[in-house]
């Protein structure tokens, strides 16, 4: 698969998730040994771009020590992403295993970085509310968009588990309010 069959299926999965989201499934099923990269590097590509820029304009003067943090820093988030993913795939198989899932790890592992675009915009939204910046309303439609791009990566996280554990929907609805009270308690508790 080439980087361009990449962004269209990206593509895809905001105009069709289900019809994406089962046929990568299925093409895992068939072929477990996808490439993985293939979805990770761009949005690393995008992360190191946005990073060059954010540091130029906070910097006016951007030197070789500063390139080179900032190497560092994409490498870091390389490994940070990486680990997320693996760490949030198995806490949904975990789940979806206990409640009768019949699909393997890789497949929801594969599923979960086509989000990567998503879960990266939403962040990037996040990082963007400055009303010092933007002003008051510019902020509050940057926070809005991020809600809206929130909201669809929790639908598709539901899709992806529906599809590659094989589950009923009520199941994966189970699942995704298992997912919102951790979420909710990690950031009550702060871990």
């Amino acid at each position: 698969m080439n980087f361009q069959e990449v962004i269209h299926t990206w593509i895809d999965l905001i105009f069709k998730p289900k019809e994406v989201i089962a046929k990568k499934n299925e093409e895992m099923t068939k072929n477990p040994k996808l490439s993985f990269w293939e979805y990770i590097a761009l949005p690393l590509i995008f992360i190191y771009v946005l990073l060059i820029a954010l540091m130029l304009i906070q910097q006016s003067n951007f030197s070789v020590s500063s390139l080179i943090g900032l190497i560092f820093v994409f490498i870091l988030i390389f490994i940070v992403i990486c680990f997320s993913l693996v760490m949030f795939g198995g806490v949904l198989f975990v789940i979806s295993k206990l409640l009768g899932g019949r699909g393997k790890f890789a497949n929801i592992l594969f599923l979960l970085t086509l989000m990567l675009p998503f879960i990266l915009t939403t962040t990037a939204l996040g990082s963007l509310v400055r009303p010092d910046i933007f002003g008051t309303v510019g902020s509050l439609l940057i926070m809005i968009a991020g809600i809206v791009f929130l909201i669809y990566s929790y639908y598709l996280v539901f899709l992806i588990v529906r599809e590659s554990q094989k589950l009923s929907t009520p199941k994966a609805l189970g699942i995704m309010v298992v997912l919102f009270i951790i979420n909710i308690l990690l950031t009550v508790f702060k871990f």
